[in-house]
């Protein structure tokens, strides 16, 4: 219904006299229903595994997407259409800083790649990076092969399905599962900050949401987080029991009832 109504847009744009009055796209007022599903998300390990497994496929530039997705929180389709640049990289304004731009909701995330006690925040991307070559201005880019004695043409972006196709390929050939995608990376960065129990406001200053609900999204929920919590609760009940047993508390200084007196 999507395309359909795209393609009703394209033809009356150029045979405008064919339709009638007034050209209302019938497709535009159907209501679609999406599915349930959501994306799956990669630990740290499994991100890890597929940029070795585009590296060992031959996928130099590619295989920065996963790391940059984990990493970033930037959406790997923003990446490979080159919205993140080497002059985004370590400028010379900010030579410890990237600039990660969202460009769906045009949110600009100034990360810092190096905290105040100079320890590093990114080693493994920011080391990553700092040896790959550069093809041109995006950090991403295809280089296309030569035919023959032919000098090969400028380096380009990958198209979205092409880069899928070969994430798919060196995936399967590294033994990966199937789920593990570019956009799993993304969700699995995303659930780590969970896990690391960041705050909401921590998390939309990472990952450039504009609201809560929407960073809620990314976060999955997961044994980590539970262990966590529960560590909290047990650390709660053992500072308000005295010798195993649940201490005395105040009349006045109850949670759950009114002081005596009122």
């Amino acid at each position: 219904m999507i395309r359909m109504a795209l393609v009703w847009d394209y033809v009356f744009a150029r045979y405008p006299n064919m339709f009638p009055v007034p050209p209302v796209n019938p497709f535009r007022a159907i209501k679609l229903k999406h599915g349930k599903g959501t994306t799956k998300h990669a630990s740290r390990a499994e991100a890890y595994a597929l940029h070795r497994a585009l590296l060992a496929a031959g996928e130099p530039h590619l295989a920065a997407v996963p790391l940059i997705s984990f990493e970033w929180h930037q959406r790997p389709e923003n990446v490979l259409a080159g919205h993140l640049t080497w002059t985004d990289y370590r400028p010379t304004e900010g030579p410890n800083t990237v600039r990660v731009l969202h460009h769906k909701t045009g949110e600009e995330v100034f990360l810092p790649l190096v905290a105040k006690t100079g320890e590093p925040l990114f080693p493994e991307l920011t080391g990553y990076l700092d040896t790959l070559e550069r093809l041109g201005v995006p950090i991403v880019l295809m280089q296309p092969k030569p035919l023959g004695e032919q000098i090969p043409g400028p380096a380009k972006p990958f198209l979205l399905r092409t880069a899928r196709t070969r994430v798919r390929r060196a995936a399967k050939k590294a033994g990966l599962p199937d789920w593990l995608t570019l956009a799993a990376c993304r969700h699995g960065g995303l659930t780590e900050l969970g896990d690391a129990e960041l705050t909401e406001q921590g998390v939309m200053a990472l990952s450039g949401h504009q609201t809560p609900e929407a960073a809620r999204l990314y976060m999955k929920r997961t044994e980590a987080q539970r262990e966590a919590g529960l560590l909290k609760r047990r650390a709660w009940v053992q500072a308000i029991t005295v010798d195993g047993h649940p201490a005395e508390q105040e009349v006045d200084k109850s949670r759950n009832r009114a002081p005596a007196g009122e």
